[in-house]
């Protein structure tokens, strides 16, 4: 079935779903499938669903698992929320990018999109364990394949922003997963008090791969920020700029303040890591802005465009980092360095977990403000969250915790018996 085709059969799916819920007897609760042993010599095969290179977090997962005797361990690909709304041209290339990016991290077992943007059956999908990267472009998945394939999440994000619904509680992608794992028990107290969420007891807090993933990195980066000549500063954008999303999104206000900022310090390092649906954003709720703006960052000599894979080796060789991103706030906290937070009245608020870690950064409601702290913090050197900073680091990742990707390893063999 085509990709248009297919998407709005989807949204048919989900509407009568909706409707057959709403008729559904107290007490009827969902049935996700736990993953099954598997017979004879057979390698137990984890395959991890996935559509967007440039949020992958759970590498130090799939590293562990393919090599944990007994598991045969692959990717498979099917087009991001962002690639179904391009059109057919676009999402090919779009999807050969994706591909070619996961094929360098590990094996590809499936391509769901086709020849001829023909989006292929679920059927064709051979695994045991499934596990999605993210429910944008997957959230029925787990429905779908119910009684079939177990599906498992790693939630990639943090939950700093007070979104319960879409972190925890999709109806027909987080009720249905054999297991969610979280980044700690704050999240899964969370999950308990939200309304339709997943079964709390198949809530696993398990740490997170991404925090962990900072381990190995944080010291060779303090080598390489220590050798650099230029100090550097990362400007990560969010995207939800429309009324009806999250509204974490300045760059109506900061994207000129962050021009007017490189121009005035030739010599630092400005980089440019926007949140991969920002131009797609930006097209739709500010046509005609991306391009002059684009083009007006790329003529700077002292600024860099970084868009694709990884993030995390531009944060840590940052000296500061300036966001209206979410997940950034935590992730960077771990750096030591200094963060100027981005924000807008009207924007969702941070969630409890969120909260503690608001100490840590310093809050910038307009141009005005990011200036000021700008000139004091990272220009002046004067710091004086570093030291709130430092503790809530140290409680967000407490030295000797277990690595979350053993957690999750130990928990999937546990279920098949090995």
């Amino acid at each position: 079935m085509r990709v248009p085709l297919a998407r709005l059969q989807g949204l048919c799916r989900r509407a009568v779903w909706r409707g057959l819920d709403a008729f559904r007897r107290p007490g009827d609760g969902h049935q996700p499938t736990a993953p099954r042993p598997v017979a004879g010599d057979r390698p137990f095969r984890v395959v991890f669903l996935v559509c967007e290179s440039r949020k992958w977090t759970q590498q130090q997962v799939f590293d562990l698992l393919a090599d944990t005797q007994g598991l045969a361990v692959s990717f498979a690909l099917i087009p991001s929320d962002l690639a179904v709304r391009m059109n057919a041209a676009d999402r090919a290339r779009h999807q050969a990018s994706q591909g070619a990016a996961f094929a360098a991290l590990g094996p590809v077992s499936c391509d769901l999109l086709g020849a001829g943007d023909q989006l292929r059956d679920l059927r064709s999908l051979e695994a045991d364990l499934l596990m999605l990267q993210q429910p944008w472009g997957m959230q029925d998945i787990p429905r779908r394949l119910a009684g079939r394939i177990a599906c498992a999440h790693i939630s990639y994000e943090l939950g700093v922003i007070d979104d319960p619904r879409q972190q925890a509680a999709l109806p027909d992608f987080h009720p249905w997963l054999w297991r969610m794992f979280v980044p700690g028990p704050l999240h899964a107290g969370m999950i308990r008090r939200t309304p339709g969420a997943i079964d709390p007891a198949r809530v696993i807090a398990s740490g997170s791969p991404r925090l962990d993933a900072w381990r190995a990195m944080l010291r060779g980066a303090s080598r390489a920020r220590a050798a650099a000549r230029h100090r550097t500063v990362v400007w990560a954008p969010h995207h939800s700029l429309g009324a009806r999303s999250l509204r974490l999104g300045t760059f109506d206000w900061s994207a000129p303040a962050m021009l007017s900022l490189a121009r005035a310090q030739p010599d630092m390092r400005f980089v440019l890591r926007p949140h991969p649906n920002l131009w797609y954003a930006l097209e739709r709720f500010r046509p005609g802005t991306a391009e002059p703006f684009r083009q007006a960052w790329q003529a700077l000599p002292n600024t860099r465009l970084c868009e694709e894979g990884d993030p995390l080796p531009a944060l840590m060789a940052a000296d500061a980092l300036i966001t209206d991103s979410a997940s950034f706030l935590a992730e960077f906290l771990l750096s030591d360095r200094p963060i100027l937070r981005l924000s807008r009245p009207d924007s969702t608020p941070l969630s409890e977990f969120g909260a503690q870690l608001q100490p840590g950064f310093y809050d910038c409601p307009d141009a005005a403000t990011l200036q000021q702290h700008f000139a004091a913090v990272i220009l002046a050197g004067l710091d004086p969250l570093h030291a709130p900073r430092r503790a809530l680091a140290a409680a967000l990742w407490p030295p000797g915790a277990p690595e979350a990707a053993l957690r999750i390893r130990d928990e999937i063999l546990a279920a098949i018996g090995r």
